[in-house]
C-alpha cells in the first residue's frame, strides 16, 4: 500500500506562481489583440462617414441675405475710400492756392551780383600799418653812456645848477653786466652754477664702497655706497654726500679667460631722499681700469681630472671593443657606455671661471654725462 504524501510546504510571502506569468502573458496579446480590431472598425467607419452639414443649416434665402450684406459693406468702404482721396485732394489745392498767393506778396530775391574789390596800394598799406604800431610805441629812450668828459663850459653849467639846487645824493651808475666770452663754432659755455643747479661735469668719479657681494656665475644686483664727498668745482658747495647709495646691475661671465666682471649703475639716491637717474654709470676698479677684479677660479684641477677621466673611457671603450667571438657581447657594451660617457664628462671640460667680488671693494663710478644737482640740504 502506498503512503500518503501531503504537501506541507508553505509559500514565503510576496512569491508569485511559478504559471502566473504565463497568464499574465496570455491576457496581455489578448487584450492587444481586442484593441487593435475595435480599432481598425472605428477608423474605417469615420472615413467612410459623408461631411456632415454646417451647424444651422442656413438657407437659400438666409445665403442670399448674407451675399447683400457683403455687397453693401463693400460698397460703403468704397465710398469712404472716394470721400479721403477727395478731401486729400482738396487739401492739396488749398496749399497750392496760399503758396501762389504768396509768392505774389513776396517776390523771390533777386541773385546777388559779385562785388568787385578796388586793388589795395601796397605803400597805402604799409602807412597804415606804422600809424596802428605807433599807438603802442614806447616813449622811453636809451642813452648809451660814453667815456667823453664835458668840456668846461658844459662843467661851469653843472656846477652852477648844483650849487642852485638842494643837495641831493648822487644816483649810482648802472653798468652793463659783462656777458661771458661765446664760444664759436661747435662748442656751448656750460656754467657750473644755472637756475639754482649746481652741473657735475661727464667724466667725474664718485669713489664708493660695495656693500654686497657679487658671483660672476649669475646677473645681480650692485650696490654701493658713496665713500667721498662730491663738491662742486669752486668747492663751496656739497653735492653728492658721503653715504650716498648708488644702484645698478652685474653682468654674468659669458667667455671662457673672463677675469674682470662688468658693473653698470642706473640710479643715485641721497640720505635726505632727493635721487637722480643715471644713463648706465660704468663701474671701474680702483686703479681705473673697465670692470672688477677680485677672485678668479678657472677651474683647472676639475677640467684635469675630467679630461684624465676622458681618456681612461676612451682607453676602456676601445680594450672591450677588440675582435673575437666570445667577445662580441663586451665589445658592444664597452663601446656604448664609453662614448656615452665621453659625451657626459665633455660637457665639464668647457667650464666658464668663477669671478667673485668680497664686499668692502672699492668702486669708482664714472659719470657718463652732465648732471644738474641742487645743493645739498639734510
Amino acid at each position: 500500500m502506498t503512503p500518503t504524501v501531503n504537501d506541507k510546504t508553505t509559500r514565503p510571502p510576496g512569491v508569485l506562481p511559478a504559471n502566473l506569468r504565463y497568464i499574465v502573458l496570455a491576457a496581455i496579446a489578448a487584450l492587444v489583440l481586442v484593441t487593435s480590431f475595435f480599432s481598425g472598425h472605428s477608423t474605417k467607419k469615420a472615413t467612410e462617414t459623408p461631411v456632415a452639414a454646417p451647424p444651422g443649416g442656413a438657407t437659400p434665402n438666409q445665403l442670399s441675405l448674407f451675399t447683400k450684406m457683403l455687397e453693401q459693406k463693400r460698397a460703403e468702404a468704397e465710398e469712404a475710400k472716394k470721400q479721403v482721396d477727395r478731401a486729400r485732394d482738396d487739401d492739396e489745392l488749398r496749399k497750392a492756392l496760399i503758396a501762389r498767393a504768396a509768392g505774389s506778396y513776396y517776390p523771390a530775391p533777386e541773385p546777388q551780383r559779385a562785388s568787385v574789390v578796388p586793388p589795395v596800394d601796397p605803400l597805402e598799406q604799409r602807412r597804415k600799418e606804422r600809424e596802428e604800431l605807433s599807438l603802442f610805441a614806447s616813449n622811453i629812450v636809451l642813452r648809451t653812456p660814453t667815456k667823453e668828459e664835458p668840456s668846461p663850459s658844459a662843467r661851469q653849467t653843472l656846477a652852477g645848477a648844483s650849487s642852485a639846487t638842494e643837495p641831493t645824493k648822487a644816483a649810482p651808475e648802472i653798468r652793463p653786466t659783462p656777458e661771458p666770452p661765446k664760444a664759436t663754432g661747435s662748442g656751448k659755455y656750460l656754467p657750473e652754477y644755472e637756475n639754482g643747479f649746481y652741473r657735475v661735469y661727464e667724466g667725474t668719479f664718485v669713489e664708493t664702497t660695495l656693500a654686497n657681494r657679487l658671483d660672476g656665475s649669475f646677473t645681480g644686483p650692485v650696490k654701493c655706497v658713496a665713500s667721498k664727498d662730491v663738491r662742486s668745482r669752486n668747492g663751496n658747495a656739497l653735492l653728492i654726500p658721503k653715504g650716498s647709495l648708488f644702484f645698478g646691475e652685474a653682468k654674468r661671465v659669458d667667455s671662457a679667460g673672463q677675469t674682470r666682471l662688468a658693473v653698470s649703475f642706473k640710479r643715485l639716491l641721497m640720505p635726505n631722499g632727493y635721487s637722480i637717474d643715471l644713463e648706465n654709470a660704468f663701474g671701474l676698479s680702483k686703479e681705473g681700469q673697465t670692470g672688477l677684479k677680485d677672485k678668479v677660479n678657472n677651474h683647472y684641477l676639475r677640467t684635469l681630472g675630467i679630461s684624465g677621466a676622458v681618456g681612461l673611457v676612451g682607453g676602456l671603450a676601445l680594450y672591450g671593443g677588440r675582435s673575437g667571438g666570445a667577445y662580441d657581447y663586451a665589445r658592444g657594451v664597452a663601446m656604448s657606455s664609453g662614448n656615452e660617457t665621453e659625451t657626459i664628462l665633455n660637457r665639464y671640460l668647457n667650464l666658464l671661471p668663477t669671478i667673485t667680488i668680497r664686499e668692502g671693494h672699492q668702486v669708482n663710478i664714472y659719470v657718463p654725462e652732465d648732471l644738474l644737482v641742487p645743493e645739498y640740504r639734510p
